[in-house]
């Protein structure tokens, strides 16, 4: 058995999955989400509709050197790998070289993190949540607590999530306060503040300017539609934990006694990687018993924290070293059979969406079939509309892709999601008034009756692998009737007045 888990054969199993991880970078198509992020990456601004605009503000970066998808999710991989090391060198001095080595490379092979090629909010949430706890446990000037809120103030610009961590940090500054018997001190956490303040009020500058958007979508608008079931949600927030840690990091980390570690931190350190990742997911586990849906990925940016908890409870490098062993394997499994799904997608992948998905299949699968068919009708075009977020911005990233500078603006009509809205920021609707618009959609008129807000139409089926989308070319953009009847109704249900805060808002309408 021993002889499974020499060097060679680590070597060769990394070697096989970054190999397969790389593929799966280049080959997986982009959809939904993830194409919506490029879409803030080519349309830079303070702040999004959505969420915080971090990942915006990562992929405005890259997008202005390439639209390759094995760039653009290349900062994935880099920021696994950064934590990974942050793990290693974080826990060498309690558990030894060795072990701290097999623990980072646990964390950075375990399947869920590591089948995670698209691009997310998620990913700067991981990294400055790390580094900035990082910092906050070792602190000890005013300038390293500075920089601890700072990276936290980047955090909470990734997502909101990041607040999940705070309690955490206060309860651990209580307790050293508890343990050393001394006055209690603030300067420590004033300072964290400090660093953390100006990344807030940027991001409460821009809502104010722009109908508070971020927080009339999370605690308004996301709400009013029900997740579930509680029972189901729940069920799912358990599986969805043993998924993200899985089983071969359960065993033996919950034992009472804690086994020897080296250096003089170790003990306060284990208390501190408990917090860290207990603190967040009872949090999450109250969201899940008061009926609020959970998302796999949630718990990506709390994972490091479990693994450093474990591996302190472990500790035994053999023991470290057969765990990784077993979660490379089941990566390879998994990252495999996504690979072959993916040459034979119309065997593998068609049959699990059905039809609902069917029109989104095509896009993704045969993109440039679908642009080839747009690009005859685009004569004469000052944009293409879709009726939705996700597709609309697929079709962005498509054009761009193909056409660079010369593709045409792609937006958004009608009402059709509270999610996506950053198109009601994004569409001069004003200066498309006379324009002629090409219009896609998965129905006809009955369904989107788009024909009264131009002055003429000229429509037709199109159909493609058995797929029929609709196509019509709008001539003469008729805004003062869209106005009235659409965006003066996106205004009233999507930005309502948010705890009668005032707020100004550029809406491009």
């Amino acid at each position: 058995m021993k002889a499974l888990f020499t060097a060679p054969n680590f070597v060769f199993l990394a070697f096989a999955l970054i190999v397969l991880r790389i593929i799966l970078m280049i080959q997986f198509p982009v959809i939904a989400d993830e194409a919506y992020y490029f879409y803030w990456g080519t349309h830079p601004a303070g702040g999004f509709y959505d969420l915080p605009p971090m990942v915006g503000w990562w992929e405005t970066f890259l997008t202005s050197f390439s639209l390759r998808s094995l760039w653009l999710r290349l900062p994935n991989l880099i920021t696994m790998a950064l934590v990974a090391f942050g793990i290693r060198e974080w826990t060498k001095p309690s558990i030894g070289d060795a072990s701290s080595i097999w623990l980072g490379l646990l964390f950075f092979f375990l399947p869920v993190p590591f089948l995670a090629v698209m691009v997310a909010p998620d990913l700067p949430l991981l990294f400055f949540t790390f580094y900035s706890s990082i910092l906050f446990f070792d602190a000890k000037s005013k300038k390293e607590y500075f920089i601890s809120g700072a990276l936290w103030g980047a955090a909470f610009l990734s997502k909101y999530f990041a607040l999940f961590s705070l309690p955490a940090l206060l309860i651990w500054h209580l307790y050293l306060w508890r343990k050393s018997g001394k006055p209690l001190k603030w300067q420590g956490p004033l300072w964290f503040v400090l660093g953390a303040l100006p990344f807030a009020l940027q991001h409460l500058i821009w809502n104010a300017t722009h109908c508070w958007a971020n927080f009339v979508f999370n605690l308004v608008t996301r709400q009013k539609v029900s997740d579930g079931a509680w029972r189901d949600i729940v069920g799912l927030f358990l599986l969805y934990l043993v998924l993200m840690s899985t089983p071969f990091l359960w065993k033996w980390s919950w034992r009472k006694k804690s086994p020897a570690l080296q250096g003089k931190n170790s003990p306060h350190l284990a208390h501190y990687f408990l917090l860290s990742w207990s603190v967040p997911i009872a949090l999450f586990a109250f969201t899940a018993l008061i009926g609020k849906g959970q998302g796999l990925h949630w718990y990506i940016p709390y994972l490091p924290f479990f693994v450093m908890w474990m591996g302190l409870r472990i500790v035994s490098a053999e023991s470290l070293r057969r765990r990784l062993f077993g979660v490379m394997i089941v990566s390879l499994l998994l990252s495999s059979v996504a690979v072959i799904s993916l040459q034979d997608p119309d065997r593998y992948i068609k049959p699990v969406l059905k039809n609902r998905h069917a029109f989104e299949f095509e896009l993704a699968f045969r993109t440039d079939d679908m642009i080839e068919r747009l690009v005859p009708s685009l004569n004469g075009m000052e944009a293409i509309a879709l009726d939705g977020y996700s597709l609309a911005s697929v079709y962005d990233l498509e054009l761009k892709r193909r056409m660079g500078p010369a593709a045409l603006p792609v937006i958004v009509m009608g009402t059709g999601s509270r999610f996506g809205r950053v198109f009601d920021f994004t569409t001069p609707w004003k200066e498309l008034n006379g324009k002629n618009i090409l219009m896609i959609a998965r129905g006809e008129w009955s369904n989107h009756d788009w024909a009264r807000f131009f002055e003429t139409t000229e429509s037709k089926w199109i159909e493609q692998n058995g797929i029929r989308y609709w196509m019509s070319k709008g001539i003469g953009f008729r805004y003062s009737v869209y106005q009235a009847e659409v965006l003066s109704r996106t205004y009233h249900e999507f930005y309502p007045s948010f705890l009668g805060l005032p707020s100004q808002c550029e809406l491009k309408n």
